[in-house]
């Protein structure tokens, strides 16, 4: 993020907060635009009278364990989309009080962008870590559920957010004298 004044009126939590915050809207229209391809992707291989049929009608999904209709899937696939592009645009975000704008953009290539690079040329050691696959809700349904290591790797990535936001808020918030 730009640097901005360090503070304000009501102190500087506010200001911290506000920064913060401008990520989530973003990040939610960007959602919002990505998925909606394939809700007209949906929408032209399953007539809209089949969005009521189980998941388990899919083939991809047959071994899903959970039973949710079609729509209820788009629509939980959305927010778990949603949640997790959050959580990383957070810990972005935070990043960006520790680095440079560049350093910023060479630390989430590293963690976001390289283990999908990797996948695809078939180095295979950074397959779990591939955000396409992290983004998406069959990592967890049609692994082991909530024992898998995808919902590990959801946990870890959750708690990295918060320590970041948390380091963040101390070094922006506290006076240089503390």
């Amino acid at each position: 993020m730009i640097s901005l004044n360090r503070t304000s009126k009501k102190g500087r939590g506010s200001l911290y907060f506000k920064k913060i915050f401008t990520v989530i809207p973003k990040v939610f229209i960007l959602s919002l635009i990505s998925y909606s391809a394939l809700i007209i992707q949906n929408i032209y291989l399953y007539p809209i009278d089949n969005l009521t049929a189980d998941i388990k009608n899919l083939q991809c999904l047959q071994s899903a364990d959970i039973s949710v209709s079609i729509l209820g899937y788009i629509i939980l696939n959305f927010i778990f989309e949603f949640l997790l592009a959050s959580t990383i645009s957070l810990i972005v975000a935070a990043l960006s009080a520790f680095c440079s704008r560049l350093g910023v953009i060479i630390i989430s290539a590293c963690l976001f962008v390289l283990p999908s690079a990797l996948d695809m040329v078939n180095i295979n050691f950074a397959g779990d870590f591939r955000l396409l696959y992290l983004l998406n809700l069959n990592s967890l349904i049609l692994a082991d559920g909530l024992y898998s290591k995808t919902f590990f790797i959801h946990f870890i990535i959750a708690v990295i957010c918060i320590i970041m936001l948390y380091l963040c808020k101390r070094k922006w918030c506290l006076t240089p004298s503390r």
